[in-house]
């Protein structure tokens, strides 16, 4: 006869199975809250993995899968399968990485470059089934996703006009994504391990489960020589090697990530201090995906710090402590 705590078991990883299935199909199949909730697949993952342990969690991976490959269809699944694969491999990057209770730089340093690691060995394996070569098939990629927002643009309420601009530039777009997809993807991917950070500590404080003691990151700061690497970068695209100033490009653009990364624990900073509701948070955080150039506002912050101080966090560190 099964015991309690055996049937309490299954009923947590069914639970478990059930919530990750949900997070997959909702990222396939609704059109607005998709997109946004599929950043946010990695999160249960690691949840189910701490709250169930490894064999457990990855158990419940498996069905989740399972159950979204009967509901999609596996042989119409696709790309979008791979990606959702991709995403929940993030979760388990992060997990392990949390595991092993590094600062919040190397954590996040660590699990992207694993993450970019999977990516290089599912690009070149999908070469070598296709006897071509990994460049290939993310140009082919591109093109093709390029086209496909061109019949979506078609489709909705946008000027013949804007979508015939598109596509007279489609070629000159489509060389500069394949340029930037080095600097694309690591942003990516980086962006979605640092989500995930952030949404995992107050969910798993909420549960009990353990989580690294990163302090306050409304306080956290880039090291300040990576100003010399974006000084760097900005002067090589002046010089005229084609080559040199797309790989400096692709330098500037992460180290833009990062004084964004800067900027949004200044404003979150500001949010504490000053005890703004979180629903006025939350406006922001929306106003902010939705503009572009608030996110180059923040950006401006993250880099601009180092000489502003906006936190006053030098002269903090320099007041002696009083007894």
């Amino acid at each position: 006869m099964e015991s309690p705590g055996a049937r309490q078991k299954w009923r947590v990883f069914l639970s478990a199975s059930l919530i990750l299935a949900f997070f997959f199909l909702t990222a396939s199949l609704v059109p607005l809250v998709g997109p946004v909730l599929v950043i946010l697949i990695p999160l249960p993952v690691m949840f189910n993995l701490a709250r169930l342990g490894r064999p457990w969690g990855l158990a419940s991976l498996a069905a989740a899968a399972a159950v979204t490959g009967l509901v999609l269809g596996f042989s119409t699944a696709g790309g979008e399968a791979a990606f959702l694969l991709l995403m929940a491999f993030l979760g388990i990057i992060i997990h392990e990485v949390l595991r092993r209770s590094l600062s919040v730089e190397r954590t996040v340093v660590v699990a992207t470059a694993t993450g970019l690691a999977f990516v290089g060995g599912a690009v070149t394996a999908q070469a070598l089934l296709a006897g071509t070569t990994p460049w290939a098939v993310i140009s082919a990629s591109i093109a093709k996703t390029l086209q496909e927002n061109i019949d979506l643009y078609t489709r909705m309420d946008i000027s013949s006009e804007q979508v015939a601009v598109i596509k007279e530039n489609s070629g000159k777009i489509v060389a500069f994504l394949q340029h930037t997809f080095p600097a694309w993807v690591t942003i990516s991917v980086a962006f979605v391990v640092w989500i995930n950070l952030l949404a995992a500590r107050g969910v798993f404080a909420a549960n009990g489960l353990p989580y690294p003691d990163f302090g306050d990151l409304t306080r956290w700061k880039a090291p300040e020589r990576l100003v010399w690497f974006f000084i760097a970068t900005g002067a090589a695209l002046l010089l005229p090697w084609e080559g040199l100033k797309w790989a400096a490009l692709n330098g500037l653009m992460v180290c833009l990530l990062i004084y964004f990364f800067q900027g949004m624990a200044i404003v979150t900073f500001f949010f504490k201090t000053r005890k703004v509701p979180p629903w006025l948070r939350y406006i922001f955080y929306l106003i902010l995906i939705l503009q572009q150039y608030l996110v180059a506002i923040v950006i401006a912050a993250g880099l601009f710090d180092l000489w502003v101080d906006f936190r006053r966090l030098d002269r903090v560190m320099k007041e002696p402590e009083t007894s």
